[in-house]
């Protein structure tokens, strides 16, 4: 579908592509946002699952990582 998750390297999302970027400030914080993250920008807070044999909830958080806060903090600055 044309749409990787940022640092997906096995479907492109390690790179600008498909042309969605057209604007040249929004590209350059892509490709700094590319270089601070380099795995795929996908997170969890929370996941929980029943266990299959002893049918006890499992529950696990997670704050978020440091470069997912920096990537969030270079986001809503607009790049600055």
């Amino acid at each position: 579908m044309h749409h990787p998750l940022l640092g997906d390297t096995t479907y492109g999302g390690d790179v600008i592509a498909y042309g969605g970027i057209r604007n040249t400030t929004q590209k350059s914080l892509a490709l700094r946002c590319l270089e601070v993250m380099n795995r795929q920008a996908l997170h969890a807070r929370t996941l929980g699952f029943t266990h299959p044999q002893t049918g006890e909830r499992l529950e696990f958080e997670a704050e978020l990582p440091a470069d997912f806060k920096q990537i969030m903090a270079m986001v809503s600055s607009g790049g600055k």
